[in-house]
């Protein structure tokens, strides 16, 4: 009997053995073949290995723009005396102030002055010296590094086309375009078709007057939009809104700026690209815009991205 417990017992130690060296075998062969499964899904294609680099080269421009931003500071000359709570406290009411005032006006630059009056209103008289410049470069450094956004100045250019000392600032993101939609989320992702949309047509509004020689008359303008389907007074189907309500929007935004020029005829308004439009959009894209509606079968919306 003990002879044949202990065969038995030899036997079901063996079974045993055989099992765990069959599951170990198979968790070897698992994770050889996960790692082929790794490197085959980075090897599948020229294409893919593109897509691979590419993500790569935006990720190392998106740090460098943060370092880039963060670093603004560096160049602020301020000799006055704050303490860091105190610096702290400054920089945050000014980052809750943007982020206010962009969720009420999307698009809309933030006069320099506007912000300059929160940290004036502390620190009056000579102590404020370069303060606010560097309280502004603080902000926009925690924009870029906590939140991916740039908190962009824009300057006003005068009728000749030179910069004025009217400044402003307005939040843009800083991540790469094929992952804004992403963060944006389905709802968000509508809002964006909706803008998209307008910035269409905003885009139509810019190279005409870019083939106006920079500027229109806004008779001449509306002459245009009217040729297009778009009245002063009329709401558009697609737009939702008249098209006095868009220019004035456009307006607000910087994406236009409406001038007055005197004439022979008395007072005329002139349309021109304003500095949000002159900041996002380059001479050359526009140019290459202008080309390919000209050759006709392209998409507007997808021609130049407008933030």
């Amino acid at each position: 009997a003990a002879s044949s417990r202990s065969a038995g017992e030899s036997e079901a130690e063996a079974t045993m053995s055989s099992k765990r060296s069959r599951g170990s075998a198979s968790s070897s062969a698992s994770k050889r073949q996960q790692v082929v499964e790794i490197v085959d899904d980075y090897d599948a294609g020229p294409s893919r290995r593109a897509d691979a680099e590419g993500k790569a080269r935006e990720a190392a421009d998106y740090m460098r723009k943060i370092q880039q931003i963060k670093a603004l500071q560096n160049d602020v000359i301020f000799t006055g005396k704050v303490s860091a709570e105190e610096m702290n406290s400054l920089v945050g009411t000014v980052m809750r102030y943007v982020l206010f005032r962009t969720g009420q006006h999307k698009s809309q630059p933030i006069p320099r002055n506007d912000i300059a009056a929160l940290v004036t209103k502390k620190y009056p008289g000579p102590a404020r010296q370069g303060l606010t410049k560097l309280v502004i470069a603080k902000a926009q450094g925690q924009f870029a590094d906590i939140m991916g956004l740039e908190m962009k100045e824009l300057v006003r250019r005068t009728e000749s086309g030179e910069a004025s000392a009217t400044r402003s600032y307005i939040l843009r993101s800083l991540l790469p375009k094929r992952y804004q939609e992403a963060v944006a989320g389905p709802k968000r992702g509508k809002e964006r078709e909706r803008e998209r949309q307008e910035k269409s047509l905003l885009l139509v509004i810019l190279m005409m007057i870019s083939l106006s020689g920079d500027q229109m008359t806004e008779a001449k303008l509306w002459e245009h939009l009217g040729l297009l389907g778009i009245e002063k007074d009329t709401k558009h189907a697609t737009f939702g809104d008249t098209g006095s309500a868009m220019l004035y929007r456009f307006v607000r935004q910087r994406y236009l700026q409406k001038v007055a020029k005197k004439s022979d005829n008395g007072r005329v308004w002139l349309y021109q690209p304003g500095e949000n439009a002159l900041d996002e959009i380059d001479q050359m894209s526009l140019s290459d815009a202008i080309s390919k509606t000209l050759q006709k079968g392209h998409n507007m919306s997808e021609m130049i991205e407008i933030d």
